[in-house]
């Protein structure tokens, strides 16, 4: 079985000069006190020049009836390329016990997503929310 440990020690950039910036936006919304540290752990010992904003609790974006979210970013520095870094980041979600089965049932252990992979965008709808908009002023 392929590790976190495994990826990021045989999938390296293939420019090597420079590592990427990255920016991760982390949510759960059940179970947060015990997934978000341990997301945050595993970033840490991914990563280097790991630094993570505070949490804070927002509204489900799609569904106002369903649980609140706690949300953080981070930012971070590696020498994987955007590829493999997703799915090391895929990994690390179901460490924190993410699986689709609970997704169906509306429970979110850990979401992990790219916002940005040296100095390109991604999940630009999401960089309008009001908590990424507060987060990101502590970065």
């Amino acid at each position: 079985m392929l590790t976190c440990t495994d990826i990021m020690h045989t999938n390296k950039q293939t420019s090597p000069l420079e590592p990427a910036n990255i920016l991760l936006a982390l949510g759960s919304n059940c179970l947060y006190s015990r997934t978000i540290p341990l997301a945050r752990e595993q970033l840490e010992q991914s990563f280097t020049n790991v630094r993570f904003t505070r949490c804070i609790v927002s509204e489900d974006v799609k569904n106002s009836d369903a649980p609140q979210y706690a949300n953080c970013l981070c930012k971070a520095q590696t020498d994987l390329d955007k590829k493999v870094l997703i799915r090391l980041l895929k990994m690390i979600e179901g460490v924190c016990g993410n699986n689709p089965a609970l997704r169906e049932q509306g429970q979110v252990l850990m979401d992990i997503d790219l916002l940005m992979y040296n100095g390109e965008k991604y999940h630009l709808k999401d960089w309008e929310r009001p908590y990424i908009k507060t987060l990101l002023s502590e970065l």
